[in-house]
């Protein structure tokens, strides 16, 4: 195999020209970029070569987009930081957009990105994101800001906001849904249908939280008997403030290859010292909504600390090994669990 670096700008300039002419190899040259190239690369030039071609291409690389994407996705803090300000500022409107309908985004809250979407908007020299083109702009972007997993101190520092009190109509029924939405228990927030747009899916959140966000491939849940297990680390509700231990553990429900077997989910408290009464929801989602959601509750003591969560409609393990499955976002399985405190 040729070294990636070696390789890199031939690559490159294949698909630029390829692509324009229409080459069937163009599509090839592609492939090879994002399997052998893109992970060699930097985040400087992922993010300043590919990503900007990818996006700018009138022919729009969409393959090459996704897989750029989810490279920067994973150094996403390094993004907006003051060192890549330069570059974090230059971004067209359709380049954040991309960024923003990432779900896979490790970032430390959302409230961190909402600032950083903030000072974009505010960049000095893109006087054109403010005054009378501010409204469509927002209106674009909007839709992909998860309010919902905002703190109620965060959301009130967004109403407060310059931009939401010059644009009411544009921020009020999101952050009015985003109150909602924390307002309710889980088990209410499952029957609840506005609750299930992008605006609903977790990204790959560092602080410690009430709610996480797991991805699982088809070839684990091949693995028959194989439990896949997921650290999970919640906030608690003591003084002083703690953090709780759990793992959810996936997987099928038997050693055999029975058409009948089911996934289940078991949520063990690690660190358990005084008994627990916890409310869940767990759900099954895509890249764009939440497709399937349940909720209930469960006690944990020293001697009950493990429990399995109830999934009322089944999901049969060989629905989730087609690979055109309803169920799967290319190959993976993508959860979220969100745990609260019953008092």
């Amino acid at each position: 195999m040729i070294p990636c670096k070696t390789c890199e700008k031939p690559v490159f300039n294949h698909i630029l020209y390829g692509a324009r002419g229409r080459s069937q190899s163009a599509s090839v040259c592609i492939d090879f970029a994002i399997s052998e190239i893109l992970p060699n690369l930097t985040l400087k030039d992922v993010f300043s070569i590919w990503f900007s071609y990818a996006t700018k291409a009138y022919h729009q690389v969409l393959l090459l987009i996704r897989a750029c994407i989810q490279a920067i996705a994973r150094d996403f803090e390094l993004l907006i930081t003051e060192e890549w300000e330069k570059s974090w500022l230059a971004l067209d409107r359709d380049q954040m957009i991309e960024i923003l309908k990432c779900n896979q985004l490790v970032v430390a809250n959302e409230y961190r990105l909402w600032e950083a979407v903030v000072r974009w908007l505010q960049a000095p020299n893109h006087p054109e994101r403010r005054g009378t083109t501010a409204s469509p702009l927002l209106s674009s972007l909007l839709p992909y800001i998860r309010f919902p997993f905002m703190t109620a101190d965060e959301l009130t520092h967004v109403e407060r906001s310059q931009f939401a009190e010059s644009y009411p109509k544009l921020f009020h029924p999101q952050i009015l849904l985003a109150y909602k939405f924390q307002a309710l228990p889980l088990c209410s927030r499952v029957n609840c249908k506005e609750f299930s747009t992008t605006q609903f899916l977790l990204r790959n959140y560092t602080d410690t939280r009430w709610d996480k966000r797991i991805s699982i491939s088809n070839e684990q849940l091949y693995q028959r008997g194989v439990d896949h297990s997921f650290q999970i680390r919640t906030r608690s509700c003591t003084f002083p403030l703690q953090t709780w231990q759990w793992t959810l553990k996936l997987g099928g429900s038997s050693y055999s290859n029975a058409v009948d077997d089911v996934l289940k989910a078991y949520l063990i408290s690690e660190d358990i010292d005084q008994p627990r009464s916890i409310e869940y929801m767990l759900s099954i989602v895509d890249e764009k909504r939440v497709l399937r959601s349940w909720s209930s509750k469960k006690n944990f003591t020293k001697t009950r600390y493990s429990s399995e969560l109830d999934i009322d409609r089944k999901v049969e393990i060989n629905d989730l090994l087609t690979e055109d499955s309803p169920l799967l976002v290319n190959g993976e399985l993508h959860l979220q669990i969100t745990l609260r405190p019953i008092d």
